[in-house]
Parts: C-alpha cells; sequence; structure tokens
C-alpha cells in the first residue's frame, strides 16, 4: 500500500455541504504556528496533501466556469 493511500485512509472525507457551512475555530495565524512548531514529517505530508487537494479542486472550478462556449460555424451559402 503507498503513502499516498495510506494518508487518504486516515483523512476523514467531508461532503460539499460539511466544507461550505465549514466555520474554523482557529485562525490562519495559528495554522502557520501549528505548522512552524511540528516536527513530525507525516502529519505534514497529511496536511499538505489536504491542501494540494483541496487547490486542485478549487482550480478545477476555476477553470470549469472560465470556459467559453463555442458555438461552432456558420455555414454562409454562396
Amino acid at each position: 500500500m503507498s503513502k499516498k493511500s495510506i494518508i487518504q485512509k486516515v483523512l476523514k472525507e467531508y461532503t460539499e455541504d460539511e466544507l461550505f457551512d465549514y466555520k474554523p475555530n482557529f485562525s490562519a495565524e495559528d495554522l502557520i504556528k501549528y505548522i512552524d512548531s511540528e516536527w513530525d514529517i507525516e502529519m505534514l505530508e497529511m496536511i499538505d496533501s489536504k491542501i494540494q487537494e483541496r487547490i486542485s479542486y478549487l482550480t478545477q472550478i476555476m477553470d470549469m466556469g472560465m470556459k467559453t462556449k463555442v458555438k461552432g460555424f456558420k455555414r454562409y451559402d454562396d
């Protein structure tokens, strides 16, 4: 079993509704302080994998929203 699959098993999966209404009980500064003080590499890898997963999800949504609809070519008869 790969390290990535083990990390994904450990992390809890949330529904989109849970993530949409979620209010953290810590600030961004608290998160940065925690990361700076953490010495466990596995914990930092789990945090990194979750952040990268979220970034790729948001990037995918942003890319889908910015697509322009191609209507095709109009045929003109001479």
